[in-house]
Parts: C-alpha cells; sequence; structure tokens
C-alpha cells in the first residue's frame, strides 16, 4: 500500500513538500486524494463524498470538465497506485508530478493490462497530429451525464432497428437467402481463395505485432480490425446459416475502410512498411467482400431495395460503439474510433459531435452499402476466364490472318 502523508495548503494549493521520498506515478489526468484532502479548495464538485470509501489511499479521482459550469467532476475507482494531476483544466491549478524524474506514462502499472496502451501518446498538443489519441482534455471534451443522455438515446433507436430488422428479415433468412451468385463450390476450398485466406492471416497477424512492439494492442479493438476478422472467419469456414448471415452483416460495415482511405490516422505508426500496411488492410477490406461473392462461396448480397440487413449493421455499429468503445475508452483514456472526444478533421466538432456522428455515419453507411452492392454485381459480371480466352482467340486470329497474308505475298 502507498502511504501518503497529511498535505499541507498554501495560497489554495496543495504542497508537495510533505511527500517526502514516496515514490509516485505521475499522469496527466488523476488527481491524489487522501483523508487530509480539501477538495473544496481545488474548485472541485463531489457529490456524496460521505459516501466515499474509507481507504482514501486506494481511490482515484477521475475528472471530467463541466465547460458549461466551468467546474470539474470526479469519479472514483480502485486501484493499486495513487497518481498526481499535473495538467490546468478550465483555469484550475491542481497539483505538480511529485517525482518529476520518472517519465510520464498514461496509467502505468494501473490496471493488469496497460501494456496495451502504455505506448499511446497523452501528452500531445492540440496541433500534434497525434492528439487525438486521447489523453485528459480529451475525456474531458464530454461530461458523465451527456454521454449518459446519448448512450441511452442511442440504445432506444438501436434498439428500435434491431426490432425492425429482425422482424421484416425472417423472411430472409435460413434457404431464402437470394441465390444470384451464390452457387457454392463443392468439395475443398479453391486453392485461390486458401492463397488469399493465408496472405490476409499473415498481414493481420504482421498489425498485430507492430501494435504488441508499440505497446498500442488497444487500437485492435477499432471497427476496421473487427471487419478483418470476420473476413479471416468468412474465408475460413464454409458456407452455412451463420457465415452467410454474417456475410451480408458485415458488408453493411464496410463504410469504414473507405472513411480510412480518405482520413487515414498515421500519426503513430512509426514502424517501418507499418503505414503502407494501413492502406493494404483498408484496400482489401473493400476487395474480399468481392473476392468471396465471386469464389461460389455461397455468398450473396442484399437486394439494392431492401435495408434489413444495412440497418442491422447500423444498429451493431451503435452498440458496439457504446457498449465496447465507449466504456474502454472511459477507463484507459484511449480515443478508439473518436468516441472520447472528436478528431481534428471531423466537421463537426463541438459538444454535440457524437450525435451528429450518428447522423451523418448512418447516412453514410446506407450510400456505401448500396453503392458498393452495385459496384459488386458489375465486377462478378466479368469474368476472368472469359477475358483471357477472348484475348487468347483474338491473338489466335491475328496470327492466322498474318500467316494468311504472308502466304498471299508468295
Amino acid at each position: 500500500m502507498v502511504q501518503i502523508k497529511p498535505l499541507t495548503f498554501v495560497d489554495g494549493v496543495p504542497s508537495l513538500d510533505d511527500i517526502g521520498s514516496t515514490k509516485l506515478f505521475p499522469h496527466s489526468g488523476h488527481l491524489i486524494i487522501d483523508d487530509h484532502f480539501d477538495l473544496k479548495q481545488m474548485n472541485i464538485s463531489i457529490d456524496d463524498k460521505d459516501k466515499w470509501p474509507v481507504d482514501m489511499n486506494h481511490i482515484v479521482a477521475r475528472l471530467h470538465a463541466d465547460r458549461t459550469a466551468n467546474r470539474l467532476h470526479a469519479e472514483y475507482f480502485p486501484t493499486k497506485y495513487n497518481w498526481f494531476f499535473d495538467q490546468h483544466i478550465d483555469g484550475v491549478k491542481v497539483i505538480q508530478p511529485c517525482n518529476p524524474e520518472v517519465k510520464d506514462t498514461h496509467l502505468e502499472d494501473l490496471v493488469m493490462l496497460e501494456w496495451t496502451y502504455a505506448g499511446i501518446n497523452f501528452s500531445a498538443k492540440p496541433t500534434e497530429p497525434w492528439a487525438d489519441d486521447g489523453g485528459i482534455e480529451c475525456a474531458a471534451h464530454s461530461t458523465l451525464r451527456q454521454r449518459t443522455f446519448e448512450t441511452v438515446l442511442a440504445v432506444i433507436v438501436a434498439s428500435y432497428e434491431i426490432y425492425y430488422a429482425t422482424y421484416h428479415a425472417k423472411n430472409q433468412l435460413g434457404t431464402s437467402f437470394p441465390r444470384e451468385y451464390a452457387r457454392e463450390r463443392q468439395g475443398r476450398p479453391s486453392v485461390l481463395r486458401r492463397l488469399v485466406l493465408v496472405c490476409y492471416a499473415l498481414l493481420w497477424g504482421i498489425e498485430i505485432g507492430f501494435k504488441l512492439a508499440s505497446r498500442q494492442l488497444i487500437y485492435i479493438l477499432n471497427p476496421c480490425h473487427i471487419v478483418t476478422l470476420i473476413q479471416i472467419m468468412l474465408l475460413t469456414f464454409s458456407s452455412n446459416y451463420y457465415t452467410r448471415g454474417l456475410y451480408r452483416l458485415h458488408v453493411g460495415m464496410l463504410n469504414g475502410g473507405t472513411l480510412a482511405i480518405y482520413f487515414p490516422v498515421t500519426a503513430t505508426r512509426l514502424f517501418p512498411f507499418e503505414v503502407e500496411l494501413y492502406y493494404i488492410q483498408h484496400i482489401l477490406i473493400l476487395v474480399v467482400p468481392v473476392f468471396l461473392l465471386s469464389s461460389h462461396g455461397g455468398y450473396s448480397l442484399e437486394p439494392v431495395g431492401s435495408f434489413r440487413w444495412t440497418i442491422s449493421a447500423i444498429a451493431s455499429f451503435r452498440f458496439y460503439h457504446y457498449f465496447v468503445l465507449q466504456p474502454i475508452s472511459l477507463l484507459t483514456w484511449v480515443n478508439l474510433n473518436g468516441v472520447l472526444c472528436p478528431f481534428q478533421f471531423d466537421p463537426f466538432i463541438g459538444r454535440y459531435y457524437r450525435l451528429w456522428a450518428n447522423i451523418h455515419q448512418t447516412l453514410f453507411m446506407i450510400i456505401h452499402h448500396k453503392l458498393f452492392s452495385v459496384v459488386a454485381r458489375t465486377c462478378i459480371q466479368f469474368d476472368i476466364r472469359r477475358i483471357m480466352y477472348y484475348i487468347k482467340r483474338q491473338q489466335q486470329e491475328q496470327q492466322q490472318m498474318t500467316t494468311s497474308d504472308i502466304s498471299k505475298d508468295k
């Protein structure tokens, strides 16, 4: 247990002279507290202080800036270390690190899996390209009340979407999948399909290796990596009731690949070939579904006039962002897919950027899904073997004409 001596206040600011040589890990975004810590002198509003546990040395106050009321809210959760807050928020002067020699790392040794995000730079300035990665300013962008309201609203909308999609998609499950281009090759998968699977899995493994080496494995939770994993599964397993539904569902989630290509986030990719791998992965996210569709794997696209699987994909995205990415981001302060704070290129930067994102991404997912379906259907109309046969036949005819002309000249 880390022992903390009572703090002395000088001009309303806690003095660190009484701390002595106690080893503490400084970190941007947490505040050390004990029984003698007067939170009122820090201009911090705390609700239900009497309900706090007695052992304050194992409590960390997580701060969120309420910019409308110009105050700070604090939440607490147990940890095995105490931390210092070393930034200014809304003009409130707070504690500086007691041990400047220790590097400022984010949540180092705070939890068992801290190595999954320890390599992320949380001290970047707003003008730096990696400022979107997270940190205290990013976490303080929205209050807990606002996040709760947005989550409840998203749950209501997503629940209705799931109800609508499930109710209207009943007749398209199982054997009633449309059979256009859904012919399944009997026996073992083709050599080409197995080769694509091996190369795709190898690239994804290299991507995980980069994340492990840079201690940023937490980014593997981003939707594009999940879509990549789904595609590897579809390449691995044969067509059945579940994989056909999964194929249709994941086609509605391919908008992330297009967005990642047009709005690349590569500032934190420092290893050789890491940036190139970023583009290769997101291009393959758009190419592999077309390959699966044309490789006689038994998969089919949703009819252009139907929106059942599109709505299911949108609802799945809402649940994933608000119930998987958001809690993890709040605990680690890593800005996973922009759920903690808006990216710099977001045209709707502001307090309600997530509500705007729900609107414009819903429209974009619908448009992207239908356009992709049209393009994919157009692509699979071209049989490469027919084209090669046509070219070979033209060459033979040209050769015969040349031979005929030579014979006439003689």
